[in-house]
């Protein structure tokens, strides 16, 4: 398993810089991926950047729940696998 941590550095992030880094990463490392985000009110356009990538990426083929991560706490999570 792969981790990679992305972080926005600046209050409005450069929306098309960031989709062509994930989706890079996304192809560079085929298989199972789990995202994972906080879940609050102040993070809502991360949110929503994550679901409208992965909907498109995968065609719709992920899964988008809230779970308890160890370490991490309470957090909006996005599965899906990208194997061709």
């Amino acid at each position: 398993m792969k981790e990679i941590y992305l972080q926005q550095q600046e209050k409005y992030l450069n929306i098309i810089g960031t989709l062509k880094i994930g989706l890079t990463i996304f192809n560079m490392y085929l298989g199972n991926w789990m995202l994972f985000t906080t879940p609050t009110d102040r993070n809502l356009r991360t949110i929503k950047f994550w679901r409208k990538t992965l909907s498109h990426y995968t065609k719709n083929q992920f899964i988008e729940e809230n779970e308890d991560l160890p370490y991490f706490g309470f957090s909006k999570v996005f599965i899906f696998n990208n194997e061709i």
